[in-house]
């Protein structure tokens, strides 16, 4: 069946009665507590009341061991957990007794909670963090300076080397090029002679050339002349056939044109005759065999050749005719006058009036060649003294191709041998302005060297002494602020002894053994001044006065010296530990002392505190140094910071105007500090909630 609303709102309430629980936690801290519970008693008649009591050594041993083993923290390996679990009870236990003592003799309530422990291994783990890796970023920062100059005296001395080593090759380079240009300008001098001498010679050579073209030209002009002649001739041999000779070959009574055709022919090929029988005495004149038919004999047997016949014609030498058959065939054209002539040979037979302008254009030539003969001569000698020549001057030619290429060899030797010294010249100049540079280097950080090396060993030792420094800085700034400097200095005395019973590297207590070593050895040197002259051994040297007031001011207590009441044995004890030497830097000091922070060793440890403390802290400003030194502080960190975005930022200098719900600007908060007025934060402030949600300062 269904239950009603009435079932099942019982059915809520008796599940709420039986497993909802209520955890509420309570500060006892002044009188807050004690009016609540007056205007609600159930919160003691129908609650549970547990009454948290400070916790136990073991609970804070246990706490602070889990929480230096566990690697979600972030600390590094090799941490002596051991003596920092100790150190860190201790310094609780420290601080409660200090609170006691701040409110018995000052009435000034400064609660020491777990959660303050809590903050202590927080501030220490992110301290132990933080100046590890600033001294690491330091010291490398010096170690690489260092290193840097150390390879620049590297580079300077290998770079000195190597001018000294690039000296004697450049002296080398330089012979070497000076006997190059007194070789070339020696056999510059012998291949310009010999440019002269070829240069005569082929203009001689080109005159010698000239003549014997031009008597070669006019050889051939006069030629020129019989050369119709002699195509004419070649022509009309060329149109014979085989057919003609035999025609001229079977005349059994050969016509007078005929006999006296091959008579010529004859002549020429220097065929005999045939031997003529004895002539009748008295008989007549046509009864004598003529000369003509002495050749019809010999001249059919050279007619039955057929082409060869005309083969021999046309390979006739007629450059070189005997001067006998000239004088034969002049004479037998003198007897044969008109009948020898082209026209009537034509009558008689057609090969034979070939056969006579052969014959004719022989001669013809004959005359010609005879005046041309000397001209050739004269020719042939030409060509010969300038065939010589050419072979002289291409000698001459030979000679000056083989002294330009040595020259040219030379010359290539010398460039190259110049490329290197220019080369080399320039190593040398780069190696002299590099070696100038690392040298003014070297001498303008010569003196900072020193400095160096001291800061990175100084940094060295501050990184070696890291655990204590932080845990004597983290203790300083989780449970030191409120208290007055007397406390401060007693606290932090006492926790700089227990870093020294429990071996913690801690810098003030290696300063002081620095300084207890320097005491011992400024006493064995007074000493043994002191045994040099003893006629002085009554008068205290310098050294044991300065030796004397130091062991006196060591002896003073140092809660007398601050006028801080003892709340501890440790108050008494000599060392002491700066938090400006732990956590400040020189430089932002200034800086602050510039923006209005007082000088004073309170105000620089408020400083310290207020920036790293991981919470923010509540600055007691009754004179409003506090207040302008932030504002001035942020203003300039402000100018080096990029302009807000549209939503807003937050920082503790100013609150940006946000609107609230109902549209009133919200006051900043220099002016409200300086008024004196007093800043009211509302759930309805959404954009102001929201700038300080967004605000990486209020993160």
């Amino acid at each position: 069946a269904e239950r009603t609303s009435a079932q099942l709102w019982a059915l809520f309430v008796q599940l709420v009665q039986a497993r909802l629980r209520i955890v509420l936690a309570l500060s006892p801290v002044g009188p807050s507590l004690r009016g609540r519970l007056r205007n609600f008693p159930s919160l003691v008649n129908c609650c549970t009341v547990d009454w948290f009591a400070p916790w136990p050594k073991e609970a804070l041993a246990s706490v602070a061991a889990a929480f230096l083993d566990d690697p979600s923290t972030g600390l590094p390996p090799g941490l002596p957990t051991a003596a920092l679990t100790a150190a860190l009870c201790s310094a609780h236990e420290t601080a409660q007794r200090a609170s006691a003592s701040a409110l018995r003799f000052s009435k000034l309530s400064v609660h020491v909670t777990p959660t303050r422990y809590l903050e202590l291994l927080k501030t220490f783990a992110n301290l132990l963090k933080a100046r590890r890796e600033a001294l690491d970023k330091r010291k490398s920062r010096y170690d690489g300076g260092l290193e840097k100059l150390a390879s620049t005296a590297e580079q300077v001395a290998a770079m000195s080397i190597e001018l000294t080593e690039l000296q004697p090759k450049l002296r080398v380079l330089q012979s070497e090029a000076d006997d190059l240009l007194l070789v070339i300008k020696r056999d510059s001098a012998e291949a310009e002679k010999t440019r002269a001498l070829v240069e005569a010679e082929e203009t001689a050579a080109l005159a010698q050339a000239a003549s014997a073209e031009a008597i070669k030209d006019e050889c051939t002009a006069e030629l020129a002349s019989a050369e119709p002649a002699l195509a004419a001739a070649s022509k009309a041999l060329a149109t014979l056939k085989k057919e003609d000779i035999v025609e001229v070959r079977i005349f059994k009574t050969p016509p007078m044109g005929v006999k006296l055709t091959m008579e010529a022919v004859c002549i020429m090929l220097q065929v005999p005759p045939s031997k003529a029988p004895k002539a009748k005495l008295g008989g007549d004149e046509g009864d004598e065999i003529s000369v003509s038919n002495l050749y019809w004999e010999p001249a059919r047997k050279q007619l039955a050749a057929g082409i060869k016949f005309l083969d021999r014609l046309l390979a006739y030498d007629k450059d070189n005719i005997p001067q006998a058959t000239v004088d034969k065939i002049e004479l037998f054209l003198a007897r044969a006058g008109s009948d020898f002539s082209q026209e009537k040979i034509r009558t008689v037979n057609k090969a034979c009036e070939g056969l006579c302008l052969w014959v004719r254009a022989m001669v013809e030539y004959d005359t010609v060649a005879k005046v041309v003969r000397p001209k050739r001569e004269r020719l042939a000698k030409a060509e010969a003294e300038y065939l010589q020549v050419s072979i002289a001057l291409a000698a001459k030619k030979e000679q000056l191709a083989a002294v330009e290429r040595e020259l040219s060899t030379l010359q290539a030797t010398l460039d190259a041998t110049q490329a290197r010294q220019a080369d080399l010249q320039a190593q040398v100049a780069d190696c002299e302005t590099r070696l100038e540079r690392a040298r003014r280097l070297v001498g303008g950080l010569g003196g900072e060297a020193d400095r160096w090396e001291a800061t990175a060993m100084r940094l060295g030792a501050e990184y070696s002494n890291l655990v204590g420094d932080a845990f004597i800085a983290a203790s300083f700034v989780t449970y030191l602020g409120p208290h007055a400097p007397n406390i401060r200095l007693a606290c932090a005395g006492e926790w700089t002894f227990l870093c020294k019973r429990l071996d913690l590297p801690c810098s003030a207590v290696a300063n002081e053994l620095q300084r207890q070593r320097e005491e011992r050895e400024g006493k064995e040197e007074a000493a043994r001044q002191t045994a040099r002259r003893p006629s002085d051994s009554r008068r205290p040297s310098v050294a044991a006065s300065a030796a004397a007031a130091a062991a006196a001011a060591v002896a003073v207590p140092a809660g007398q010296q601050t006028g801080a009441a003892p709340f501890s044995p440790a108050a008494t004890f000599s060392l002491s530990f700066s938090l400006a030497e732990v956590l400040g830097d020189p430089l932002q000091t200034s800086e602050w002392s510039a923006d209005g922070l007082p000088k004073d060793q309170l105000s620089v440890e408020n400083a310290l505190m207020l920036q790293t403390a991981r919470r923010w802290p509540l600055l007691i400003d009754p004179q409003g140094q506090a207040i302008r030194w932030i504002c001035a502080k942020e203003r300039r960190a402000a100018r080096a910071r990029p302009p807000p975005s549209s939503i807003g930022i937050v920082s503790t200098t100013a609150i940006a105007t946000a609107s609230s719900s109902g549209g009133k600007a919200l006051p900043s908060l220099p002016s409200l500090a300086s008024a004196g007025g007093l800043l009211s934060l509302t759930p309805t402030d959404l954009e102001l909630g929201r700038a300080l949600e967004l605000a990486p300062e209020f993160g």
